[in-house]
């Protein structure tokens, strides 16, 4: 903000994209970087993926059936190694 004369304040175009600042975007910041051309492989991963949906982690640890299938799933979501600590002991126990 700025100060103008008579005490009142203005905006001071602080936060503003650039065009708005009368400034230029980085265009030449992709330049020499190709395009991204998806494959038929990758619509086909995409939709894959958006039509797996989203199964509860519970459904998921119930659903290994052995310690190697139980150990990837932990490792691959370490945002539920406290909150679901119990449900994997319980289910390692089970398959040991």
């Amino acid at each position: 903000m700025i100060r103008k004369s008579g005490g009142q304040f203005a905006p001071a175009g602080g936060g503003q994209f650039a065009p708005a600042r009368g400034g230029q975007f980085d265009r030449h910041l992709h330049i020499d970087t190709p395009a991204f051309v998806p494959s038929m492989q990758t619509g086909i991963t995409i939709l894959v993926w958006c039509n797996e949906g989203i199964v509860p982690i519970e459904d998921r640890i119930a659903a290994c059936e052995t310690l190697a299938d139980l150990i990837s799933l932990r490792d691959q979501h370490p945002e539920y190694h406290q909150s679901h600590n119990t449900q994997f002991v319980t289910k390692r126990d089970q398959l040991q």
